[in-house]
């Protein structure tokens, strides 16, 4: 280790405090509240989506709530969904905290961004000590986190670090704000695109122009997933990626019994969700059999191009209707028999593929700035790696340029 470096744990460098959740039945705690309410879906994206929760000052004053100061704070989910990632960020307003956070007010000689950085740097190590509650919902123990071993140089060299991974960050916005860009014109021009209509243009229902069946699970799944070389690729929603609109692998197989137990799809076949994430479309690259959580469209080559298709489902006009006709009032979802009912306006094939290569010139440009945002996370966490380690020295002359900056 440098010197100037110290080892420590990640409890001595800042003052930890959780938070609660003022009780619905006490009036004034949360009418016309004004103090934003932080809770552990709030952390993603902190910075830029805020609270949908507000609380009183007589919350503040009746309860053990605090007003947590802004700019340094660190807030960490310890309870919820950890799957991938741990969730942290910094506060931008003076709020209060559930009880789902842990927050850590930095000490004198801590910045709160290089504080962020640790969390950051060593999520992986943080999730991997997580204590299971349940199938998805986990809980980091506090001792864990707090005795977490970690190093820490001087102030001065603690804001080279946070500057360097800050630039970083702002190259990566940069990129993502033009992915997102790229999307909304994308979307915009697909819209005019199908709306444009025609005599030789044809209305009608999803029900109408395709056979939709919904997907099954041989039950319990557990009796039937199988690591064996002859086993069926089990598709489930999981083996679905946000960013694709095909499915190439699957994590799990089923015995070959669980077939007629199921619903068998082959490449090319079109597959929609029909629950939790619904309504979005997937073309298959493998064969297998789906679960109950997916609809199945077959016979699509009598009256569309496969790429047409899947950008009228993704278009905002059939995304409606889905979102329109997906019941259930907590875990909203659709069934075959609403999905007939999605109505869409077909042009001839050939005016189809005309609309999906344009569609899809526009997809390759935004497939390469989400790889280059894929490029520029996969350097800051090397960066960070590196700089936190303690094995890589910034130059002092850096500290000229910070001034100067």
């Amino acid at each position: 280790m440098r010197k100037g470096w110290i080892e420590s744990a990640l409890g001595e460098l800042a003052s930890w405090q959780g938070g609660i959740t003022p009780s619905m039945a006490v009036g004034g705690f949360w009418e016309d509240g004004q103090i934003p309410w932080i809770s552990s879906g709030d952390v993603i994206g902190l910075s830029s989506h805020g609270t949908q929760k507000f609380v009183t000052q007589l919350a503040l004053a009746e309860t053990s709530l605090k007003l947590l100061p802004i700019g340094t704070v660190v807030v960490v989910v310890r309870s919820g969904i950890l799957a991938h990632t741990l969730p942290v960020s910094i506060l931008d307003v003076p709020s209060t905290i559930n009880q789902d956070i842990k927050a850590g007010i930095p000490h004198s000689n801590v910045l709160g961004r290089y504080l962020l950085c640790i969390l950051q740097s060593r999520s992986q190590e943080i999730l991997d000590s997580c204590r299971k509650t349940g199938t998805t919902v986990q809980s980091i123990g506090t001792d864990g986190l707090l005795n977490l071993p970690v190093t820490v140089p001087s102030l001065q060299e603690q804001r080279r670090i946070v500057d360097l991974v800050s630039s970083v960050d702002t190259y990566i916005d940069a990129l993502q704000k033009q992915a997102d860009v790229a999307r909304d014109a994308r979307n915009a021009v697909l819209h005019e695109l199908l709306s444009a209509g025609g005599d030789d243009w044809t209305e009608t229902t999803l029900g109408e122009t395709l056979e939709i069946a919904r997907g099954g699970s041989p039950r319990p799944i557990k009796d039937y997933v199988t690591r064996e070389e002859d086993g069926v690729n089990w598709v489930r929603i999981g083996d679905a990626s946000a960013s694709s609109k095909y499915i190439y692998q699957t994590e799990q197989k089923i015995r070959r019994e669980g077939i007629s137990r199921s619903r068998q799809v082959e490449v090319g076949d079109f597959i929609l969700s029909n629950s939790m994430s619904f309504g979005r479309p997937y073309i298959m690259r493998t064969a297998g059999c789906i679960h109950d959580g997916w609809l199945l469209f077959s016979k699509v080559e009598k009256y569309f191009d496969e790429d047409f298709l899947y950008n009228l489902l993704m278009s905002n006009s059939v995304q409606k209707q889905f979102d329109s006709l997906a019941a259930g009032s907590g875990v909203r979802n659709l069934n075959k028999e609403v999905v007939k009912e999605v109505v869409v306006s077909i042009p001839p094939l050939e005016v189809q593929r005309e609309i999906a290569a344009v569609a899809n010139g526009m997809d390759e440009f935004i497939i390469a700035v989400e790889q280059a945002v894929e490029n520029a996370m996969s350097l800051r966490s090397g960066l960070l790696s590196d700089l936190l380690s303690g094995e890589h020295e910034i130059p002092k002359s850096y500290d000229r340029f910070l001034k100067a900056a």
